[in-house]
């Protein structure tokens, strides 16, 4: 998966062309037909990420930006794994994998006009981390004062459950919370995990509640 980022908040790039044939008919007609729609990344403003952040503080050159304007209101962004999302399920992978082969090449040939930004290496939250529940992490995380950007990014580097990821962000980044939850449907909990993030967020978990080992 690739997640960009432009100095320009509306920036779009087509990634790979459609694909077209011209059919002559019975009739002698000749009739074009759509073999394959082109894949166009249309960045969008906001959803960025802290590591994302200052990437572009770094890369990017904001010396038109007006006065009293904040850079990072100009930014945008595309993540390829959200874009795959609308293609059968049998498709996904080998779509994310041409297209992100296809930004590595244009990002040589648009330098200044947008960034590949890899997510930085995560340390896991905790010794046994690997071993909680979903539930369990979220129910810790406030207690044991991890912030949600290093679960998540940790989270999207390993397991990558969509529960997870998307709780963290509902934590740190509503607004990046509900775009996750539109391209991965699975992300948005259900049941008894709705309850505790609808119910805990806003108000940590209290300490007298099960004790779970979360070191050797």
């Amino acid at each position: 998966m690739a997640r960009c980022i432009s100095p320009h908040a509306a920036y779009s790039l087509q990634v790979i062309e459609g694909q077209e044939q011209v059919v002559v008919d019975a009739r002698g007609y000749a009739n074009t037909i759509t073999l394959s729609k082109p894949v166009i990344a249309n960045f969008e403003q906001g959803g960025l990420l802290d590591h994302e952040i200052e990437a572009a503080l770094e890369k990017f050159n904001f010396s038109g930006v007006a006065e009293g304007v904040n850079p990072l209101t100009t930014i945008g962004s595309w993540d390829s794994e959200a874009f795959v999302q609308k293609y059968p399920d049998n498709e996904q992978n080998e779509m994310l994998v041409q297209i992100d082969q296809r930004l590595k090449h244009l990002q040589e040939l648009h330098p200044n006009d947008f960034l590949i930004v890899s997510p930085p290496v995560a340390a896991r939250p905790w010794p046994k981390y690997d071993e909680f529940s979903v539930e369990d992490i979220l129910k810790f995380q406030e207690r044991l004062g991890v912030t949600p950007e290093d679960i998540r990014l940790y989270e999207v580097a390993n397991a990558n459950r969509p529960e997870v990821v998307y709780a963290m962000l509902a934590l740190d980044d509503p607004e990046g919370a509900v775009k996750y939850a539109d391209a991965h449907p699975v992300a948005k909990p259900v049941g008894g995990l709705t309850e505790y993030i609808t119910t805990n967020v806003a108000e940590p978990a209290v300490a007298d509640e099960e004790v779970i080992e979360v070191d050797g």
